[in-house]
């Protein structure tokens, strides 16, 4: 009888232990499941950005975001390019020691309609599932929080926090005619109040929505003399459609909160711009209603 009892306190353990050991940490895709490929064969002559610069653009990432990982999360920044994959995908994860991980396709990095900021968006949005705070997603189907940042806040925390930092250069933000057409160019000034740092970090985001785009036959293509303007019940913790992309980082050039200051993980208005007592009165730089809802998130 002891020994049979001695059994099942050890099974009841183990079943304890089983139970409070967390689940595989699970990927983050940046982009839908899709079928959309660039292969390197296929794109020897293309005129994106070529693989020295793609080097060179994570390379610059890694250095500025490094110390505010080692900072907030006290962990080391990975960032792993699979260069022969032709996917057209980006994903964040966790390693065992909770180390954020960014995983990079290669056919992602040879979409046509990514540019060298572009692709640094891309990383923004990535690394903003690990620092963009509230909201976050939830685990299944339950109402507990997962460790990743929805889909919108990581575009919101690119446009905020994460851009700025490397768009802090006048030198480098003088001739926006390459990133974009003039007119392009023209409206995001206008639009940004001549603010070079504004106008670069929304044609980033341009050339990220015209990606996420390519991903299905949506009926207008998104653009920054467009808006999004659905306003949904509940926020949305998957992917929004490209045009509220777009609009969630322009907002984000937009928020008047220094980049220095962080997000939260439970309160989304902390480090944020949001409307505070009147409702009805919108405020520049808050997160769009075509993914956000602040009474229910």
């Amino acid at each position: 009888m002891t020994k049979k009892l001695n059994l099942i306190n050890k099974l009841t353990f183990s079943l304890l232990i089983i139970g409070m050991t967390e689940l595989p940490v699970q990927a983050v895709d940046c982009f839908p499941e899709n079928n959309l490929s660039f292969p390197i064969s296929q794109n020897k002559n293309i005129t994106g950005p070529q693989k020295y610069q793609i080097d060179e653009v994570i390379e610059t990432f890694k250095s500025k975001m490094q110390p505010i990982v080692t900072k907030r999360l006290n962990k080391e920044l990975k960032i792993e390019l699979d260069w022969e994959n032709p996917k057209v995908n980006a994903s964040a994860t966790r390693d065992d020691d909770n180390n954020p991980i960014i995983s990079l396709y290669g056919g992602m990095t040879r979409h046509t309609e990514l540019t060298k900021d572009g692709l640094l968006g891309i990383l923004c949005h990535e690394i903003g599932h690990h620092l963009g705070g509230a909201p976050k997603k939830k685990r299944g189907n339950s109402n507990k929080r997962s460790w990743s940042s929805a889909e919108g806040q990581a575009d919101y925390f690119a446009g905020t926090k994460c851009l700025p930092l490397f768009f802090n250069n006048p030198l480098e933000t003088i001739n926006l005619d390459v990133l974009s057409n003039k007119k392009e160019v023209d409206f995001a000034e206008s639009h940004c109040g001549n603010n070079p740092i504004c106008t670069r970090t929304a044609l980033t985001g341009l050339s990220m929505a015209r990606v996420f785009a390519s991903l299905k036959n949506y009926h207008q293509m998104p653009s920054i003399e467009l808006n999004d303007h659905t306003e949904v019940w509940e926020t949305t913790y998957s992917h929004p459609k490209p045009q509220c992309r777009l609009d969630t980082v322009l907002s984000g050039a937009l928020c008047s909160v220094p980049p220095s200051q962080p997000f939260d993980p439970l309160d989304p208005n902390i480090g944020s711009c949001y409307r505070n007592g009147d409702e009805a009165l919108e405020v520049a730089g808050e997160r769009p209603r075509c993914w956000f809802s602040p009474s229910n998130n």
